[in-house]
């Protein structure tokens, strides 16, 4: 069971992220878009890795989370 959904999330994250980067993320990295915001392309890409490392350590901090727990058998 785990497996199975474990990878549907995968793919349903992979295949979102597949259609919304090149449809918003990457048009919103144009002068005008930056401009708008008020950000440069340094402060928009600099802004993007400390979101990413929030995000890594968010997810790390879950693991442990998870770990601390002891696996339900549903079935």
């Amino acid at each position: 069971y785990y497996p199975g959904m474990y990878h549907f999330i995968l793919g349903m994250v992979i295949g979102s992220s597949l259609a919304i980067f090149p449809t918003i993320v990457f048009p919103a990295f144009q002068t005008e878009q930056l401009a708008a915001a008020g950000l440069s392309f340094g402060g928009a890409l600099a802004l993007c890795v400390i979101f990413l490392i929030v995000g890594a350590i968010a997810s790390y901090l879950f693991s442990k989370v998870e770990n601390k727990y002891p696996r339900e058998e549903i079935f």
